[in-house]
């Protein structure tokens, strides 16, 4: 039992002492000396003064009081209490007010009285207990059967509700009581420019939130126990809730600074996905296409062997032809296929032969290499997919007489990746590609460093 004790202590210091006491509350357009300024002052909470909503950010407040327009869209956990502006007779039908909730919502025009001579207690104001305040302070202004201003509603929204403190008999409220949700999870009391007492209505607005949000309000006792505090107490408490401070913002910048982080690595992904993961997970004109890419990233000039056979209407042969800034001599032809269920196929290898006896035949030069560029069985993880032509080692061997390379796409995104992190060079990258025959499998082990 003491360690409760003393815990609920340590909770009664730091809210004596913090630095922002509750509650927090928006003051708009409430003017310097009036009494309902002096009223705000007294209560001890943290009042900021305002013209407008728009000059706070509403997720630090609880509470707004305001004398006329509250400028701007009020957020569904906040509290108002509103005294409308005085109207000139407009004499044109009604005005919309522009200051609504967000997404829950009864929304009010405010125009001319009917010249009404009786007037009523309506029943927001009745079960609220405020009766006695609403005809001294409203209805005994109100001037009978002349000029004044009435509420009505033009639509809702969401599951809010109102309910009248003020009426004319059989007729249109003067003031009423806006609440957001089924369970009324905040209040708008909206009151008529001819109300008085005002001081009186924020005490009166105060008292009934305080019951309906404890939370929100200062414990019982709050203040009073800082008097009796030794100095040592005090500095300690201040140290506590300063800390407290620091805390929350050093938590509320790390945590932004994680939603950057986490954005750029899904835009990363999402890049991945469309670019070099194509290598892993494509076939037909796309798979060819991230090849080409892929290629060009490691530094080869790149010619696509099938557009030029379409544009000359001429049959297509290779996909591909490469050359290597290393060997102006050098060139290969590559061939590129996909299979989702598949491994290679030797008739792949044979395709790619007689495109290159189809090369000779043309233009008198030999190529000095044959790549043949497959992505097989791409449906299996990237880890569970088979070698290609593991089963047809004779195939793989005399393809390389002829300068041939299988190249198996996973270890064409291993290099590039290599090549992206500055862990080897596209010059690197290219030899090791150029001086290998047969089955191609990357060069550099794990003692590069290929991520940082």
């Amino acid at each position: 039992m003491p360690e409760c004790g003393a815990d609920r202590t340590g909770t009664q210091l730091r809210n004596a002492l913090d630095h922002r006491p509750l509650p927090w509350v928006a003051a708009v357009g409430i003017e310097e000396g009036s009494e309902l300024r002096a009223t705000l002052d007294r209560q001890g909470g943290t009042v900021k003064y305002v013209n407008s909503i728009a000059q706070v950010r509403q997720q630090d407040y609880n509470f707004v009081v305001c004398q006329g327009n509250v400028g701007g869209v009020i957020h569904d956990h906040v509290k108002v209490l509103q005294f409308l502006p005085p109207l000139e007779r407009r004499g044109n039908g009604p005005r919309r007010l522009l200051e609504d909730y967000g997404r829950n919502t009864v929304v009010l025009d405010l125009g001319d009285g009917a010249r009404a001579e009786r007037f009523a207690v309506g029943l927001g104001a009745t079960s609220r207990g405020l009766e006695s305040l609403v005809k001294e302070s409203i209805i005994r202004n109100v001037p009978v059967g002349d000029f004044y201003n009435t509420l009505s509603e033009r639509g809702r929204h969401g599951s809010a509700n109102a309910s009248t403190l003020v009426e004319e008999v059989a007729g249109r409220p003067l003031g009423l009581v806006r609440s957001t949700g089924r369970d009324g999870e905040a209040e708008w009391w909206v009151l008529p420019a001819v109300t008085t007492h005002r001081a009186t209505w924020l005490a009166a607005a105060f008292a009934l939130w305080k019951s309906k949000w404890p939370d929100e309000f200062p414990p019982a006792g709050y203040g009073a126990l800082e008097r009796w505090m030794t100095h040592a107490e005090l500095e300690a408490a201040a140290a506590i809730s300063a800390h407290e401070v620091e805390t929350a913002a050093y938590l509320a910048k790390r945590t932004a600074e994680l939603d950057v982080l986490r954005l750029a690595a899904s835009e990363a992904s999402n890049a991945a996905e469309s670019g070099e993961r194509t290598l892993l997970q494509a076939q037909g004109d796309e798979l060819v296409g991230a090849v080409m890419s892929c290629l060009k990233d490691l530094g080869f000039e790149v010619f696509d062997s099938d557009a030029e056979a379409e544009a000359n209407k001429a049959a297509k042969r290779e996909d591909l032809r490469i050359k290597s800034e290393r060997d102006a001599d050098w060139l290969s032809l590559v061939e590129v296929k996909g299979y989702a269920s598949r491994n290679a196929k030797t008739s792949d290898i044979n395709q790619l032969a007689r495109a290159a006896g189809f090369f000779e035949s043309r233009t008198g030069d030999v190529p000095q290499a044959q790549w043949y560029v497959i992505n097989a069985q791409f449906s299996l993880a990237p880890d569970e997919r088979p070698i290609p032509l593991a089963s047809s080692p004779e195939d793989v061997e005399e393809f390389a007489k002829d300068g041939g390379l299988v190249v198996d796409t996973r270890e064409l995104f291993k290099l590039l990746r290599l090549v992206q992190s500055g862990a080897i060079s596209q010059q690197d990258a290219q030899a090791d590609l150029v001086h290998s025959t047969g089955t191609y499998e990357c060069s550099f082990g794990p003692d590069v460093a290929e991520l940082p």
